[in-house]
């Protein structure tokens, strides 16, 4: 099964300051690996010489920060119908997907930061078949990922995660 979790309204990032935009947390007990396929940002803005920074986190959890509201998210693969957030059942993951925090979610690690992209551009990073990143991560504990946004001026930005959903 294959999921785009996206931040379906700008989110506002103040300069200089790091922002979870898109937070994706599995329920505890949580029987899958979720297995990033590509992730996307989008940075408004005039200022061409500014570069907006774009990280994949993973986190413990250990706090669980503020998020503005919830996300978007999407099935856009898969033979039958799983809902990413309705309950855990045969038609539900239970994932909690949130946008926007305003209090960091903790303790969060960045896992790649490999792009500074201009403001008022655009930058998806797609990962070769099964070799993106896996959460929970080997030794990982919650599984919750996200991707943290950092402009060095005030803009709106926009992101998302796709992935896959596959047993352990």
């Amino acid at each position: 099964m294959l999921y785009t979790a996206y931040t379906d309204a700008d989110v506002a990032l103040t300069a200089a300051t790091a922002k979870t935009s898109l937070y994706l947390i599995p329920p505890s007990g949580f029987g899958y690996n979720l297995c990033v396929v590509e992730v996307g940002a989008e940075f408004e803005g005039a200022v061409q010489a500014t570069d907006g920074l774009v990280e994949l986190v993973e986190s413990t959890a250990a706090g669980a920060g503020t998020s503005g509201s919830a996300a978007a998210c999407k099935q856009i693969r898969g033979s039958r119908a799983i809902s990413p957030t309705a309950a855990v059942t045969a038609t539900g993951l239970g994932l909690t997907i949130n946008k926007a925090y305003s209090a960091e979610p903790t303790v969060l690690s960045a896992m790649y930061s490999p792009f500074k992209i201009p403001n008022g551009q655009s930058m998806v990073w797609q990962f070769p078949l099964d070799t993106g990143p896996e959460f929970p991560t080997p030794g990982g504990a919650t599984g919750a990922f996200g991707l943290r946004l950092t402009s060095p001026i005030a803009v709106n930005a926009r992101c998302h995660i796709t992935f896959a959903v596959g047993w352990r």
